[in-house]
C-alpha cells in the first residue's frame, strides 16, 4: 500500500478520536464541517486554496472570541480547534502539515480533560499514544521516500517496533503522575464543567422536582463504610424550613449551634461526591462532625455548605449518629411564621387529625396518609395550591407531595415541622467496602419539633426495598456495580489524587522505609540485585537503540554538524544533504541515504555492520 494512503488513513483515525472524545461538547455547526474535511480529505485528491481557508479560520475564530465567555471557554476553545484541523484537512499536505494535524487532534483530546476526566479518557490517552507513535514513522518514511509501497509484512514489523516506545514510556508516565508534585487546588477549578443532572439540592424546590430526579439512575455519590441497618440510611442534604406558593426554600440559618446529639451509633465515612453545581453536602443523618478541604458552613439545621458550588467530584470525611431525633436546646420556632402558606381547607384537615397529644397527632396524620394516598412518580399535581391538588383531589403523589402534606398538617396543630432533602438508601458494594447512590435514591422526609427534640418522619409508603440493594440481582444491575466498582477506584485513586494524598503516601513510603529491618548478609545480595538488574536494563536498551532507524540517522547528523554543515531533522534527508558544499562528503552521505532508505523497508531490519562502515567513512572525510 502507498504510505500516503496509509497516513491519510491514519491522521483520519486520530481525527476521529479526538472528535469522539469531545462530541458532547463541540458545537453541531462546527463538528458536521470537520465530518466532511475528513471524508473529503480520503476521497478526494484535490486541495483548497490555503490563503482562503486561512482567511475563513481566522473570521471564524474572531467570531467565536466574540461570543466566548468563561463559562463557554473551553467548549469554544474546542470548536476553534475543531475549525482548524477541518481547515488543515482540507488544504495541501506536506509533512509539517501532518504533524499539524497530528497536535491540533492531541489537543482536543487533552482538552476533554478540563471539563471531565471519565475512564474512557485513558482509552481516548492511550490508544492515541499508539497512533501518533506509528505515524511519526510513517511520516519520517514519507519524508525520505513520499513513493515508497509497504507490504503487509513491512507494515507488521513497523507497528511491532514503534508500539515498543510507548509500552516503556507509559510505565514511566505512571511513575511521574505519583510523584510530580501537586497542587493544593485545582489549577483550572473555575473553569465550566460538564452538565449534570439536578440533584434537588437547591435553596428552593418547587413540588414535583425530586420525581425528575429519581427516574435518573447516574451516581450522586459513593460513601465508604461499614454496611449498616438499610432502615437507617438517611443521608441528610438540604432543610427546607419556609414554605411559600407550593415551594420550600432553606433559611440556611448560623447565628447559633446548639445540639445534643446521642443515643445511636457512630459512624464514620467517606465520601466521594459528583458534581452537583450547588453548595450543599451529603451527610449521612445526623452529622456530627464534617472533614473538608476547603472552606465550610454548617447551619443550625445540620447542614453543610461549601462557599463555592460543587463543580467537580470532590472529597471529605463525616461521622454522623444513627439516630432518628435530637435535642435542639435553643429552637426559636414561632407558630405565626411557622402557619404561613397554609390554607384554609388544608388548615380544617389538620384539625380534624388532631389528637390529645403531640405524638398520637402525627401518628394519626401518619396513618392517614398511608391509608388514603398512593405513591406515584407520574401525573403529579400541578396548579396554584398543588398541596390541596394532592390531599383533595389527585391523592397521589411522590415524595415531595407526602412530606409537603405532613408539614402542613402538623404545622396546622402547632407542631413545628419542616422538610428534609437528600437520599434514601443506597447498594452496598461489599467487595469494595462503599455505598454507591444514585439521583433515583433522591428522597424527601419530615422533621417535627416535640419536647424540643427534632423527630426524624417519613410519610412516603414507598418500600425502602426500591433504594437499596435488595433488588440488585438482575444480570444487568451486576453489570453496572461492576462498571461502578472499577469508575469508584478510577475517582478515588486518579481524580481525587492531590496533594494532600501524595503527602499521605509519602509518609507511610517513609516510615515503611524506616522500619524495614534487612540483615546484614542479605543487604550484599539486594544491591546486587539492583545493580545487575539497571546494568542489564542498560545495556540491553543501548543494544536496542544502535539497531533503530532514530539511532543511525542521530549520530549520521552529528557527524554533519561535527564538519559544519548546518542539519535540520525536521525535512527530508535529501534537502539536508544538499547544503553540503564538500563534493566528497555529499557524494557519502548520498550513499548513507540510499543504504538507509533501502534498508528502512526491508522487512523492517537494518543492516547494522553496512551502515556502521559509512558513518565511519564520512567520519574520516
Amino acid at each position: 500500500m502507498k504510505i500516503r494512503r496509509l497516513i491519510d488513513l491514519g491522521i483520519t483515525s486520530i481525527v476521529i478520536l479526538s472528535l469522539i472524545s469531545v462530541i458532547k461538547y463541540v458545537s453541531f455547526l462546527y463538528f458536521l464541517p470537520l465530518i466532511s474535511a475528513i471524508l473529503f480529505n480520503l476521497f478526494s485528491t484535490k486541495t483548497l486554496n490555503r490563503h482562503i481557508l486561512t482567511a475563513v479560520a481566522i473570521l471564524l475564530t474572531i467570531f467565536i472570541a466574540l461570543n466566548t465567555t468563561l463559562n463557554t471557554l473551553v467548549n469554544n476553545l474546542m470548536n476553534v480547534i475543531v475549525i482548524f484541523i477541518s481547515i488543515k484537512l482540507l488544504e495541501e499536505k506536506r509533512y509539517r502539515d501532518y504533524m499539524q494535524i497530528i497536535t491540533l487532534s492531541i489537543f482536543l483530546i487533552t482538552s476533554s480533560a478540563l471539563l471531565s476526566i471519565n475512564m474512557i479518557f485513558l482509552f481516548y490517552i492511550i490508544t492515541s499514544i499508539f497512533l501518533v507513535n506509528f505515524l511519526i514513522i510513517l511520516l519520517t518514511i514519507y519524508d525520505n521516500a513520499p513513493e515508497c509501497n509497504l507490504k503487509r509484512e513491512e507494515l507488521k514489523e513497523i507497528f511491532r517496533k514503534t508500539a515498543i516506545i510507548p509500552l516503556v514510556s507509559i510505565p514511566f508516565a505512571i511513575l511521574l503522575f505519583f510523584i510530580i508534585p501537586r497542587t493544593s487546588t485545582p489549577l483550572f477549578d473555575f473553569l465550566g464543567r460538564e452538565d449534570v443532572a439536578k440533584t434537588g439540592f437547591t435553596s428552593k424546590i418547587g413540588l414535583g422536582e425530586v420525581s425528575t430526579i429519581q427516574e435518573t439512575e447516574t451516581i450522586a455519590f459513593r460513601a465508604i463504610m461499614k454496611e449498616v441497618d438499610p432502615s437507617k440510611l438517611y443521608w441528610r442534604g438540604v432543610v427546607f424550613d419556609i414554605y411559600r406558593d407550593g415551594s420550600w426554600q432553606s433559611s440556611n440559618k448560623t447565628s447559633r449551634i446548639n445540639f445534643n446529639i446521642k443515643g445511636g451509633e457512630s459512624i464514620s465515612y467517606e465520601i466521594y461526591f459528583e458534581p452537583t453545581y450547588d453548595k450543599y453536602l451529603i451527610t449521612l443523618d445526623k452529622p456530627v462532625d464534617l472533614q473538608f478541604q476547603g472552606t465550610m458552613i454548617k447551619t443550625e439545621n445540620l447542614e453543610f455548605l461549601t462557599t463555592n458550588v460543587v463543580s467537580r467530584k470532590i472529597y471529605y470525611k463525616g461521622r454522623s449518629i444513627l439516630t432518628e431525633s435530637f435535642l435542639d436546646i435553643d429552637s426559636d420556632i414561632t407558630h405565626s411564621e411557622d402557619k404561613k402558606g397554609i390554607t384554609e381547607p388544608i388548615f380544617a384537615l389538620a384539625k380534624s387529625l388532631k389528637k390529645e397529644n403531640e405524638f398520637d397527632t402525627i401518628n394519626n396524620i401518619l396513618k392517614y396518609l398511608k391509608e388514603n394516598y398512593r405513591y406515584s412518580l407520574t401525573d403529579l399535581p400541578t396548579g396554584k395550591s398543588p398541596i390541596e391538588e394532592f390531599l383533595f383531589r389527585h391523592k397521589k403523589g411522590n415524595c415531595e407531595y407526602f412530606a409537603s402534606a405532613m408539614a402542613l398538617l402538623l404545622r396546622g396543630n402547632d407542631i413545628p415541622a419542616r422538610l428534609v432533602g437528600g437520599f434514601i438508601g443506597g447498594y452496598y458494594n461489599k467487595n469494595a467496602g462503599y455505598y454507591a447512590v444514585s439521583n433515583k435514591n433522591a428522597h424527601v422526609w419530615v422533621e417535627a419539633l416535640v419536647n424540643n427534640r427534632w423527630i426524624r418522619i417519613d410519610p412516603t409508603p414507598a418500600d425502602l426495598s426500591n433504594f437499596t440493594q435488595r433488588n440488585l440481582l438482575s444480570l444487568k444491575m451486576k453489570y453496572k456495580i461492576y462498571l461502578d466498582y472499577i469508575s469508584f477506584y478510577w475517582t478515588k485513586f486518579i481524580i481525587n489524587y492531590d496533594l494532600q494524598t501524595q503527602m499521605e503516601l509519602a509518609v507511610k513510603f517513609t516510615t515503611n522505609l524506616k522500619t524495614v529491618k534487612v540483615k546484614p548478609d542479605k543487604i550484599t545480595i539486594y544491591t546486587l540485585i539492583t545493580i545487575t538488574s539497571l546494568f542489564l536494563t542498560s545495556f540491553f536498551f543501548v543494544k536496542y537503540r544502535r539497531k533503530t532507524p532514530s539511532y543511525f540517522i542521530d549520530k549520521f547528523y552529528k557527524i554533519l554538524s561535527e564538519k559544519g554543515v548546518k542539519t535540520d531533522p525536521t525535512i527530508p534527508i535529501m534537502k539536508n544533504i544538499d547544503k553540503i558544499d564538500d563534493e566528497r562528503l555529499k557524494e557519502e552521505s548520498k550513499k548513507f541515504a540510499e543504504e538507509f532508505n533501502k534498508m528502512l523497508f526491508k522487512n523492517g531490519k537494518i543492516e547494522k555492520n553496512t551502515l556502521q562502515l559509512i558513518l565511519k567513512n564520512i567520519k574520516r572525510l
